[in-house]
């Protein structure tokens, strides 16, 4: 507990703009400097072996409120790679999570860098849905091998992981075995979602993508406050955002809102293992 007040305290505090990320850069032609994420202590792994507890993000609230994750998404297009804009955001007002692309050819250099700004990482999947259990389990392996030391799984937006049963059931059974954790994305019943908590894998279904037809930051605001209430009813929520100019600065502004007040924004392994917390 001491170790979660601490780290929660060296956190910026709301007001701390990120100015940087509001301008276009283009970093196409520069290069990608590998950066090493911090290693984990002897204790922390002895003391949990789960990749979502090792590699996760301490967080604690005094006050217990509700939970709200934010989720950004790294689909190689948006990144500002420049360590000025990676610093802008390691100057947010409250903990982020970003996924990371595993299919990008420089997935891992960039999963490093946020985990290097003591940001968690998730690493979006996809998995083909012609593909059968065996070919799930291969797939899963090379993506987390591509995003190193995630807390968890990203449900990609094309193909998923819930294209058939037992593409979900061999994912439930990985993420288990490895102690990650999952965001699912909304699918009917959420049958996959409830599975895999029932086998011991720390769930969520993401509750609501803030910015996929290009929203505006009012849009985005009003998104969030409906979040911040269902947080309220539900004891937490995900949210899926991207890194664009519009949606950083609806983030920014609406964490200066009462509304946001009302919710303990925290790291998405917050939010996974709120029931364990609990």
């Amino acid at each position: 507990q001491q170790g979660r007040a601490a780290a929660q305290a060296t956190r910026p505090q709301i007001g701390r703009p990120a100015r940087s990320l509001l301008e276009p850069t283009d970093t196409s032609d520069l290069p990608v400097e590998t950066v090493e994420p911090a290693p984990v202590s002897e204790a922390e792994a002895e003391g949990d072996p789960r990749a979502i507890v090792r590699f996760g993000v301490p967080h604690s609230d005094p006050d217990a409120r509700p939970l709200l994750s934010i989720v950004l998404l790294d689909d190689g297009q948006a990144l500002a790679a420049t360590p000025a804009g990676i610093e802008a955001l390691a100057s947010f007002p409250y903990p982020i999570t970003f996924a990371v692309d595993s299919q990008l050819p420089d997935a891992k250099e960039r999963a490093a860098r946020y985990q290097s700004q003591g940001f968690e990482v998730l690493a979006l999947i996809d998995v083909p849905e012609a593909f059968n259990a065996t070919d799930t389990e291969t797939i899963l392996s090379v993506a987390l091998e591509a995003v190193p030391n995630s807390v968890g799984v990203l449900e990609g937006l094309k193909t998923g992981l819930q294209s058939n049963r037992a593409i979900s059931d061999q994912v439930t059974a990985i993420l288990r075995d490895s102690g990650h954790g999952i965001v699912w994305q909304p699918n009917g019943l959420d049958t996959a979602a409830k599975l895999a908590t029932r086998e011991g894998v720390p769930s969520e279904t993401l509750f609501r993508d803030l910015d996929a037809a290009g929203q505006t930051p009012t849009v985005i605001r009003r998104f969030l406050d409906n979040a911040a209430f269902r947080a309220g009813q539900l004891g937490g929520v995900v949210m899926l955002g991207r890194i664009r100019p519009d949606t950083i600065s609806a983030l920014l502004i609406w964490g200066l809102a009462d509304r946001a007040e009302r919710v303990s924004v925290a790291p998405v392994s917050a939010v996974l293992m709120r029931s364990e917390d609990g």
